[in-house]
């Protein structure tokens, strides 16, 4: 007879029962979430004051932080720096040198939730580049005015552990002072309540429209050799410009726009295409078509001027089919059929 399963879900004060292990982000509410940060010491609870300086009030600092510097930032990118520790509500603020110890358990389990955290309140599972940096420089600025003001560190110390900190605009610094958890609590689902306004009238007012992107993902990485980056750079160009790429992939001719360069699923360079020329495996569609291509099936490329192509589709841009972590983008919207 088999050992019985552990138990891997914890039941929330809302009545969801949440999977750790595989977490649904049906079963995310931000009830919850402010309930539980509120009452998660930062610095396993050694700091100065009366009261814990909470998770919840560590991240409205950090979200204070990244409008401060990139005042650029769109409703719904300030509301997933809000919620970049969300996943501790029920995990826990594991300081860094336990994490060590752990391994990459904690952060598969972390990353996963966190994922279907920012799933539910729609945002995107996995944040773009540039946002993952905003999010990593406004977070060790906040460590390191926490550990210096709350938990005891020298400044000389804090430099070696999080760098050299740019300044805090005055304003901030009235969010350095640990509040009675309760005021966390509001004060969390406030902001929560208040991004998601801002964001939904945004969407609404059609405020929010693709952006381009481009040149996200650093080519310095291992893996990418001189003839791969070669193909990079021409189709970031491509994109950049608008302009149609010639080839061959797959050792068929091919005549496209290129739309979306990035990362698939396995980490290999991929590029989403409007395929209007040349040959493919499989038909295409009145002579034209979408494709994702690997770049390590494209052979002698290059640019021409021309008309900017693209084709029909109804629903989301189907660029999310194939590639998971997007280098540049043109953000144009494929058409839509006309009514008849």
């Amino acid at each position: 007879m088999s050992a019985k399963a552990p138990r891997a879900w914890q039941r929330m004060l809302s009545g969801r029962r949440l999977d750790l292990l595989d977490p649904s982000p049906l079963d995310i509410e931000i009830e919850d979430i402010a309930h539980g940060l509120a009452r998660v010491a930062r610095w396993n609870g050694q700091t100065v004051g009366d009261h814990i300086f909470s998770v919840a009030q560590h991240s409205l600092l950090v979200e204070a932080i990244g409008a401060s510097l990139h005042p650029e930032l769109p409703p719904a990118s300030r509301l997933t720096v809000l919620l970049h520790d969300a996943a501790e509500y029920v995990l826990g603020d594991v300081i860094s040198p336990f994490k060590a110890v752990i391994g990459e358990t904690y952060k598969e389990v972390e990353a996963r939730l966190t994922s279907a955290i920012y799933l539910r309140f729609g945002l995107p599972a996995d944040p773009s580049t540039s946002l993952k940096r905003v999010i990593k420089r406004s977070d060790r600025l906040a460590a390191f005015h926490e550990a210096t003001r709350l938990a005891g560190f020298a400044r000389e110390e804090a430099l070696k552990f999080f760098g050299r900190p740019d300044p805090l605009p005055g304003p901030l610094d009235a969010l350095l002072a640990p509040w009675p958890i309760g005021t966390a609590q509001a004060r969390y689902l406030e902001r929560f309540q208040a991004l998601t306004e801002e964001t939904r009238v945004a969407r609404r007012a059609k405020k929010i429209e693709p952006q381009p992107l481009y040149a996200q993902i650093d080519l310095s990485q291992p893996g990418i050799d001189g003839k791969l980056l070669s193909k990079i750079l021409l189709l970031r160009r491509a994109i950049k410009e608008l302009k149609q790429v010639v080839g061959v992939g797959n050792e068929l001719p091919r005549e496209f726009c290129p739309y979306t360069l990035g990362l698939g699923k396995d980490r290999d360079w991929k590029v989403f295409v409007w395929q209007f020329g040349g040959e493919s495996s499989q038909p295409l569609n009145g002579g034209a078509d979408w494709r994702c291509l690997s770049l390590n099936k494209l052979e002698n490329l290059s640019l021409r001027d021309g008309e900017w192509q693209h084709g029909v589709f109804t629903g989301e841009h189907p660029r999310n089919s194939c590639i998971r972590e997007i280098d540049s983008d043109v953000a144009l919207k494929p058409r839509v059929p006309a009514m008849t």
